[in-house]
């Protein structure tokens, strides 16, 4: 009954974490749009409100001795940088794309947890594998060429490449997230808070050496006071709630198949995009999102119960 109880939290967990993450693409479109935010400054201060806005968690002994002794630990580190690097590339070409087209482009992650997983967990990558990886690209090549084509003054070839390669590095912190949370630190795995604090840490740093060598950082370009609705939005809500919450289902679920759930947040995204930002969607977007999907099927089958029960017996 435990068991059914921890797994049905899980996936309640990670269904919310895919909503909130589906919201950010249009939320952050309108910092770039009306606000005009320059995105490393923007990114920056996400982080920063997210760490202050968390922090309060410090108070609690365990919490706070567990964040101190992982703050040092090269895995954790290395989580952080990663997730850093992921929300840069994500942030530097949204400017030069659609929320739509961000959206569908940052989830090709999916096509590339299985490939990390193999080297992680030395997986095999089968037929199915291969052939879900050939018809994810395709698509992915439709919906970039198509709209960079019909979008051509609001998609370009330097953001498209931004997007995917944020997927991509998404896609390794997705497979390494899992290993961490499987790790044993001092005799016990971390718990989710006390390891996405202390990985955000990294994060920020790698953030501010970023801004810093772009010149793009708060005082070198302008923040309005508007500007904090949307920041704490997306530092709060989007950033801690819905990361932590992906922390405590990844660890129950696995990364293949919680990849998989968080596509939701394609759904979302699109959504929001055509409803508040009034995008529209080329034909292009149908053709290779069909193909997309139909890789993410190849990919699933057969992975959520080898994935999950050997994150269980870690």
């Amino acid at each position: 009954m435990m068991k059914l109880n921890s797994r049905a939290l899980a996936y309640i967990s990670l269904i919310f974490a895919a909503i909130l993450w589906g919201t950010t693409y249009p939320i952050i479109k309108i910092g770039f749009q009306e606000i005009h935010l320059a995105p490393m400054t923007y990114l920056f201060m996400r982080f920063v409100f997210a760490l202050i806005t968390l922090s309060p968690v410090l108070a609690i002994r365990s919490i706070r001795k567990e964040v101190f002794h992982l703050l040092f630990r090269y895995e954790v580190i290395l989580l952080g940088i990663m997730n850093g690097a992921g929300y840069t590339l994500q942030f530097l070409g949204q400017v030069h794309v659609t929320a739509s087209f961000s959206s569908i482009m940052l989830n090709t992650y999916v096509l590339f947890t299985p490939l990390f997983n193999h080297f992680f967990f030395k997986n095999p990558v089968d037929g199915r594998k291969k052939a879900a990886a050939a018809a994810g690209f395709i698509g992915a090549a439709v919906i970039a060429v198509g709209n960079i084509i019909t979008h051509a003054l609001s998609v370009t070839l330097y953001g498209t490449l931004m997007v995917l390669g944020s997927g991509i590095v998404y896609g390794l912190y997705i497979v390494y997230s899992e290993k961490t949370m499987a790790a044993n630190f001092r005799g016990k795995r971390p718990h989710p808070v006390s390891l996405f604090y202390a990985s955000t840490v990294s994060s920020l740093l790698i953030i501010f050496i970023t801004g810093l060598f772009m010149r793009d950082l708060p005082g070198l370009s302008p923040f309005p006071m508007i500007a904090l609705l949307p920041v704490l939005y997306l530092g709060i809500l989007c950033t801690n709630a819905a990361f932590i919450l992906y922390l405590i289902a990844i660890k129950e679920l696995g990364a293949v198949s919680s990849a998989i759930y968080l596509l939701i947040s394609i759904v979302i995204g699109v959504i929001l995009s055509v409803i508040v930002l009034h995008e529209s969607l080329a034909i292009t977007m149908y053709i290779g999102g069909s193909l997309i999907f139909v890789s993410i099927y190849l990919v699933q089958n057969k992975n959520s119960y080898s994935d999950t029960s050997r994150l269980n017996n870690a």
